[in-house]
């Protein structure tokens, strides 16, 4: 899987671009056909399968899809209000571009909400959701073993979606947007990350034992942590000069004092 090369502030590049699969619509119905498009169209932004910056045509992506503009211009307002793409004055879409700045925002909400949400979602905590932990770590390590960056990144975000699975239907969707775009993000910088994505594992085997304690805390504490020193890693490996003031507050919000 090739690893786009990101520069640290806005990218002026704007390539013409369509998706670089060939997908078929075979659901019946308008709604069906512009959510299967907007999902296709999404995972291939969040996978920088098409880049940031890329111009995307509206004519030449109704023809590849076989669908028609209605559901084709809905899908991208979706994306739109994600903002995954943006409407340029002359009507032109094109793919958001992406900046340190953004990426530390990102960061910050998700430490603070996915800490949050893990310490809520601890208290009702059952063993079979900690045998579903274990087994996503368990496909984190296959894949690294497979040196298989797309399954790792699969099940790392499962094991992170599991943490905070009982936290109620709104904070789940919030912690889905934020773990997709940060996602986007690690696609982006891989090539700039120089340390082994799977080194990770060791992490998060620590975050599952503090997990099975089953206090709030404690698990809270560590997920905080976690979240924030990878990020600032990445923000560090990218630009070392870079004030991450903001996640670095974020952090400090989130860890209570109490030891663990």
């Amino acid at each position: 899987m090739r690893a786009p090369v990101a520069p640290t502030h806005r990218t002026s590049q704007t390539p013409t671009v369509t998706s670089e699969t060939e997908p078929e619509f075979t659901a019946d119905g308008e709604g069906a056909t512009l959510d299967l498009l907007y999902r296709r169209l999404r995972t291939e932004i969040l996978e920088c399968r098409i880049p940031p910056g890329a111009i995307l045509s509206q004519v030449r992506l109704a023809k590849q899809y076989g669908v028609s503009r209605t559901p084709l211009r809905e899908a991208l307002r979706m994306l739109e209000r994600e903002g995954l793409i943006e409407s340029e004055h002359n009507r032109r879409v094109k793919v958001s571009g992406f900046s340190i700045e953004e990426f530390e925002q990102i960061a910050a909400e998700r430490v603070l909400l996915e800490t949050l949400v893990t310490r809520v979602s601890i208290r009702e905590t059952t063993p079979l959701a900690l045998d579903e932990l274990a087994r996503h770590l368990q496909g984190m390590r296959d894949a690294a073993a497979a040196d298989d960056y797309d399954a790792y990144s699969a099940a790392h975000t499962r094991f992170h979606l599991g943490l905070t699975s009982r936290g109620g239907p709104r904070m789940a969707e919030s912690l889905q947007r934020l773990t997709d775009l940060a996602t986007r993000y690690r696609w982006i910088y891989r090539s700039q990350v120089t340390a082994d994505w799977s080194s990770t594992i060791p992490q998060h085997e620590t975050l599952l034992v503090e997990v099975r304690t089953l206090d709030p805390e404690r698990a809270g504490n560590a997920v905080g942590r976690y979240l924030a020193q990878r990020a600032l890693e990445m923000i560090r490996a990218v630009d070392p000069e870079y004030d991450a003031a903001l996640l670095i507050q974020a952090m400090q919000m989130s860890v209570s004092d109490r030891a663990a």
